[in-house]
C-alpha cells in the first residue's frame, strides 16, 4: 500500500470534525462526548502524522488518547442511556480502565510501550456495550435504522473495536511475524478506519436539532 494512503485515510476523520462543528451548537446534549471523541481523534491523528514524518514514535500520544478515547465512550452511553443508566455501574467500569491503564503502562509495562492488554479490555467492553443498544434499538425503534445516529454510531463502534481486538491479539500473541500477513492486517485495517470514520460522518448528518423524545436516537 502506498505511504501516502494511510495517512489521507486517517485524516478521513476531518469530515466528521467539520460536521460535528456546525452541528454541536444545536443538537441534543447526549451526543456532545461523541463530538469531543470525533474532536480529540482528529488532534491525535494530525499529531501522529507529525511525529511520524518528524521520525518520533507515537506510542506516548496514542496511549493516552486510547485511555481518553475509552472514558468518552463510556460517557457517550451513559448520556444516551439504554446500557449505563445505573451511575454505580459507569463509575465502576471508568474506574476499571483507570486502573487497567496504569497498571498496564507504569507497573507491568512502559507508556513508551503499546498497551495491547488494555486496548483489548476496554474494546471488548465498548463492543458488548454497542451490541446492546443495537439490540434495543432494534426493539424500540419503529424508525429506519440507518437514520438513527445511535444506531450509525454503536455500528460503527462494534465494526471498529471488533477488529482492533483482533489485531492486538494478533500483535500478542506473535501472528504478527510474517510481514505479508501484518502487511494485510494492516491494510484492512485502513480502510476499515475508513469505512467507521465516514459512517461517523453520516450519524453526525442525522443527528436531530433538537431533543425530540420519540426521535431522540
Amino acid at each position: 500500500m502506498n505511504a501516502v494512503l494511510p495517512e489521507i485515510f486517517s485524516l478521513s476523520i476531518l469530515i466528521a470534525a467539520v460536521i460535528a462543528i456546525f452541528r454541536s451548537g444545536n443538537s441534543d446534549n447526549i451526543y456532545y462526548p461523541f463530538f469531543a471523541l470525533i474532536w480529540i481523534a482528529t488532534l491525535n491523528e494530525i499529531l501522529s502524522i507529525i511525529l511520524v514524518n518528524s521520525g518520533s514514535g507515537v506510542n506516548i500520544n496514542n496511549n493516552i488518547y486510547v485511555l481518553a478515547e475509552s472514558l468518552i465512550i463510556l460517557w457517550f452511553f451513559k448520556k444516551v442511556g439504554t446500557v449505563l443508566s445505573n451511575y454505580l455501574v459507569f463509575l465502576i467500569i471508568s474506574i476499571s480502565f483507570i486502573l487497567f491503564w496504569v497498571t498496564e503502562n507504569f507497573i507491568i509495562s512502559k507508556i513508551t510501550f503499546i498497551s495491547s492488554y488494555f486496548r483489548i479490555y476496554y474494546s471488548f467492553v465498548i463492543v458488548i456495550l454497542s451490541i446492546t443498544t443495537v439490540n434495543h434499538l432494534i426493539v424500540t425503534q419503529n424508525k429506519l435504522l440507518l437514520k438513527l445516529p445511535v444506531f450509525l454510531i454503536s455500528v460503527g463502534f462494534i465494526i471498529y473495536f471488533t477488529y482492533k481486538i483482533l489485531v492486538e491479539a494478533f500483535w500478542i500473541y506473535g501472528l504478527n511475524d510474517s510481514p505479508d500477513f501484518r502487511s494485510n492486517v494492516y491494510a484492512i485495517l485502513v480502510w476499515l478506519n475508513l469505512f467507521v470514520n465516514l459512517l461517523f460522518a453520516l450519524a453526525i448528518l442525522w443527528i436531530p436539532r433538537k431533543r425530540e423524545y420519540i426521535l431522540l436516537f
